[in-house]
């Protein structure tokens, strides 16, 4: 049996749920981010998450500790205040050690060659994990769009039940096709409204865009879909608006435009 086939059709159809609803959230990826964690905790049951950007080889073993690290925490985790941990990795986890050298890869598993012994003894689940109730967790690595390495957790309580081999699968299908869910590109930069047309009406701007780069007025009833008489009309209403008496004094308005871009300027509106 194949992962993909201990994953129950309610489980993905919550996943596309969630993506979709990360897609519709604000162009600021601590938002999504917390908003996808706290998903996934519902899907699987976990108690509480965490995400980090990797560091890139050569500063440190775990993450950035400066402005560009994100740290988020999710659910009860954000109560804790524990993040300081997930930034410095100190005391080190040491189920840490072959999930950080893993690069540009979808990895899922739960402490990874890491026996019962060694965590509950070590100084990290002591000093961090057993004061704050967290115990197992499902690490999970993947890739986003700009090509930034992301980390998360997914943690339960002890006494919890392990992760099962179906819970593994279903948020590692989950990295591997939807990891753009993390991701917020910044927005993009705020139209210019040009003095010379901000007052034009929208079919006007269409057509002087059409003009502008270098169509006759034929063409631009073609790619506009509009009949050449009105085409002709609106031209006319341009030289008026704008002042002119020809299309030469109309290009010539335009000419620092065509000289500083690709010779077909984009009319910002």
């Amino acid at each position: 049996m194949s992962a993909f086939d201990l994953i129950r059709e309610r489980e993905i159809t919550a996943l596309l749920r969630l993506a979709g609803e990360a897609a519709e959230l604000p162009h600021d990826k601590h938002v999504r981010r917390a908003h996808v964690l706290n998903g996934l905790l519902r899907i699987i049951g976990g108690r509480s998450a965490v995400s980090f950007e990797v560091a890139d080889r050569g500063e440190g073993p775990f993450g950035r500790a400066n402005s560009s690290t994100h740290v988020q925490a999710a659910s009860r985790q954000e109560e804790l205040g524990i993040d300081r941990f997930l930034v410095h990795n100190d005391p080190p986890d040491p189920a840490l050690g072959q999930f950080i050298r893993m690069r540009n890869a979808v990895v899922t598993m739960v402490r990874p060659h890491v026996t019962n012994s060694v965590w509950y003894n070590s100084e990290h689940y002591n000093v961090i994990r057993r004061p704050h109730q967290i115990d197992e967790t499902l690490y999970c690595r993947l890739v986003l769009p700009d090509g930034q390495d992301l980390g998360v957790g997914l943690q339960r309580c002890p006494g919890d039940p392990p992760f099962s081999d179906r819970e593994r699968a279903t948020v590692h299908m989950f990295h591997s096709n939807a990891a753009g869910v993390y991701y917020a590109p910044p927005p993009p930069p705020p139209k210019i409204v040009d003095p010379r047309i901000g007052g034009l009406a929208p079919r006007l701007r269409n057509v002087l865009e059409r003009l502008l780069k270098g169509e006759s007025e034929k063409e631009a009833a073609v790619k506009l879909g509009l009949s050449y008489h009105s085409v002709h009309q609106y031209t006319k209403t341009l030289y008026k608006e704008l002042g002119v008496s020809s299309r030469s004094e109309l290009l010539s308005m335009f000419i620092g435009d065509r000289q500083a871009g690709d010779g077909a300027p984009q009319i910002r509106q």
